[in-house]
């Protein structure tokens, strides 16, 4: 346990220096403290506060009110059920000895055929692609889209682009450069050199840096390399188990404790106030009735969540919506109907995004919580526009494939037409020029830009085949 606001720990100074005074003097009551006239306003009933018993509980009040506004808390541990991206920076030799064809159809043919069964994968990956040799070159930066990432793998021109020789510190650098925001740092090397644990500098590197580092070794003794996905299944399988105990370890959720000296400090003054007192007059039953809710529903809310409703809602007037949904995702607590209304606010806000989808998927957790009119409505039109989307998209898409059947040859008149046994085929039909082009430029590799990394180390006597 700790305290979110520890300095309103230094008010405890005042309620213990009175607990003293109270065993020290002989005058143990509220009267050694207020004057006659205050003491009249705070009291009651002044009969029923001068024992010592009762003043003490007072003060104990008092320093139980103050541990409560320090804002106690402790780690509870909560399992997020939607599992978080996996950041892997794939490391692609480019030297030339990769060329070798020793290794069906060549080493580095094999390592392209690796990556696509990465990519092809159930596996909820963030992947980049990195190139290296002499150098280090960014091909794809990190990214959940697998599909891009294997298009610009199998689209580049490794012709062109081979090195002389390999630097391995150009991928521990380069990964280490492009997982530089990730906590989890995973690096996957396809290189045709040997044991990365044989090189004492990169392994300190490796060490220090904090990377977790695979080598595919691309050589007729690898003992890791196979033909089959069994190599790429086994690394996949490693890579979710780790990250499985860090969002274990590491996924916790403060339990705010401040509820229980603030409840223990209001029944406190309860007893002292009301013990024996004849509860005729109309204020102190509502304040009695008031306080004994409390109880029975307690609230789970932060002391500060009402400073994060306003600046979510303000953040949300001022179209900054990305930051309000943010800040509403801080206020989700154990209430539902708090739950429910923070859910409609974040469903407003991708609304006004545009993002349909997260704005339906809120709707209904809002929904699923509290039945309410408003949220309804909302939701109704959201389905309808994802619904017109979804009719327009697939109209446009069946008009862009769609084909013609029959073609007739010397078509005269419509009657003729239909009654023609001439028909070509669409293979015979002579391209126009713009056909032509655009045929000759779909075979043809896209141009595909690499970024340079700057690199600081060498690597000495890389052994390779």
């Amino acid at each position: 346990m700790y305290f979110l606001q520890p300095l309103f720990l230094l008010l405890l100074v005042f309620p213990f220096l009175l607990f003293y005074y109270s065993f020290t003097s002989k005058k143990q009551t509220l009267t050694s403290i207020f004057s006659p006239e205050v003491f009249e306003v705070i009291s009651l009933n002044s009969c029923l506060l001068t024992s010592a018993l009762k003043y003490r509980l007072f003060l104990l009040s008092i320093l139980l009110f103050t541990i409560s506004l320090a804002q106690p808390v402790s780690n509870h541990a909560s399992f997020n059920k939607q599992e978080k991206s996996i950041a892997l920076v794939i490391a692609l030799d480019i030297s030339k000895s990769m060329l070798k064809d020793d290794l069906y159809p060549s080493r580095l043919e094999l390592a392209l055929s690796k990556i696509k069964t990465i990519m092809n994968s159930n596996t909820n990956l963030r992947v980049g692609l990195l190139l290296f040799g002499n150098n280090a070159y960014v091909a794809h930066p990190l990214s959940e889209d697998k599909a891009s990432v294997l298009f610009i793998a199998n689209n580049i021109d490794y012709s062109n682009i081979m090195e002389s020789k390999t630097n391995l510190f150009a991928a521990l650098e380069g990964a280490t450069i492009m997982l530089k925001n990730y906590k989890q740092k995973n690096l996957l090397i396809l290189s045709d050199i040997h044991d990365i644990q044989s090189f004492k500098e990169e392994a300190l590197y490796i060490k220090d840096s904090n990377l977790s580092v695979t080598l595919l070794e691309f050589t007729k003794e690898s003992k890791s390399l196979t033909y089959s996905q069994e190599d790429i299944t086994t690394l996949l399988a490693n890579l979710q188990k780790s990250a499985q105990m860090q969002v274990t370890q590491g996924n916790t959720r403060l339990k705010q404790l401040f509820i229980y000296p603030l409840a223990l400090a209001l029944l406190l003054l309860l007893f002292i106030y009301a013990y024996s007192l004849e509860l005729k007059n109309k204020n102190i039953n509502l304040l009695v009735s008031l306080l004994l809710l409390n109880f029975a529903h307690p609230s789970q809310a932060s002391l500060l969540d009402f400073q994060h409703v306003s600046d979510a809602n303000e953040m949300y007037k001022e179209g900054h919506y990305e930051e309000s949904i943010q800040t509403y995702i801080k206020i989700i607590g154990d209430y539902d109907g708090v739950n429910a209304k923070v859910y409609y606010n974040i469903a407003n806000a991708y609304a006004k995004m545009g993002q349909l989808h997260l704005a339906k998927k809120y709707y209904l957790k809002s929904l699923a919580l509290v039945r309410d009119i408003e949220a309804e409505e909302n939701l109704a039109q959201v389905k309808l526009i994802l619904s017109n989307q979804k009719h327009k998209k697939s109209k446009e898409k069946e008009e862009k494939y769609k084909l013609p059947q029959r073609i007739s040859v010397e078509r005269k008149s419509p009657q003729e037409a239909l009654s023609s046994d001439y028909v070509v085929t669409l293979d015979t039909i002579v391209l126009s020029q713009e056909a032509k082009l655009l045929k000759k430029l779909k075979q043809l590799k896209p141009i595909i830009f690499l970024r340079k990394l700057h690199i600081t180390k060498r690597s000495k006597d890389v052994l390779q085949d």
